[in-house]
């Protein structure tokens, strides 16, 4: 059985302990896309019901009868994870590809300086992304455009 790739995403940039948790601090990137899911396998979590999985779907995964997500054990998580409002991307199962390929629509850049800053601006210019700022005006996230 070939491995797949699975990728995690939020639908709110303005979330600031996924900012604080996954960025650094303030000090990483969020990285927007544009995904339609009628190119791409992408599903909501489920929040609140634990992930299961019996002997028989085992079976069914190891013989390539059905898709992990398919059964619901990698959309579902426990209801203290919901602040995420996360989606996952999953690999098409037939890609021969061995990365998911969807281009950046935009970058944006936490409020604290990043070590790579230079590095990623070379990256937005290279393939044309928007890059913002993520700024905070008492307590309302917005974005400032470069």
């Amino acid at each position: 059985m070939a491995s797949k790739r699975t990728v995690s995403f939020t639908r709110c940039f303005k979330n600031e302990l996924l900012w604080a948790h996954y960025a650094g601090g303030y000090s990483g990137v969020c990285f927007e896309y544009d995904l339609s899911p009628e190119d791409f396998d992408i599903r909501a979590i489920q929040y609140g019901r634990p992930p299961s999985i019996s002997i028989e779907q085992t079976k069914q995964i190891l013989d390539g009868k059905l898709q992990p997500q398919d059964l619901g054990i990698l959309n579902s998580k426990s209801s203290c994870w919901k602040y995420e409002n996360e989606y996952r991307l999953f690999q098409n199962e037939y890609s021969k590809d061995e990365y998911i390929s969807a281009v950046p629509t935009r970058i944006i850049f936490g409020m604290r300086d990043l070590k790579y800053d230079s590095v990623f601006r070379q990256i937005s210019i290279k393939y044309g992304i928007q890059t913002t700022y993520l700024m905070n005006n008492n307590n309302e996230f917005s974005t400032l455009d470069l």
